[in-house]
């Protein structure tokens, strides 16, 4: 029974860091992006508010949201959310010791 308890709340952790909704924009249109960065227009906020945020921010500083038309990418800066985005994954895993800067050495793909 703990497990199953364990699995159901780890389970929650994970979609619920992304159980976040845009409550506001920066103006009355938001550039739109494809997951990549290249600009594919603009289109209203309201299109945008009280939508569910479905990517964390990527590399680009990109943030996928669910709209009627599907996913479209937003400006992470651009954004209000009712609770702080999650960061992209960096693929570094920090271990060991650590550096005179206080960060651990890494698993031998870059600084973390």
């Amino acid at each position: 029974m703990k497990s199953l308890t364990l699995s159901l709340l780890l389970a929650g952790l994970a979609t619920g860091a992304l159980a976040q909704t845009v409550t506001g924009t920066n103006g009355a249109e938001v550039r739109t992006y494809t997951e990549t960065g290249q600009s594919t227009g603009a289109r209203p906020a309201a299109d945008v508010i009280g939508r569910r945020v479905a990517t964390p921010l990527n590399s680009k500083g990109l943030v996928g949201v669910e709209t009627s038309s599907g996913i479209v990418f937003l400006r992470g800066s651009a954004l209000q959310t009712s609770a702080p985005l999650p960061g992209a994954p960096s693929g570094c895993l920090a271990m060991g010791t650590q550096r005179r800067d206080g960060r651990g050495t890494t698993n031998g793909l870059g600084d973390c």
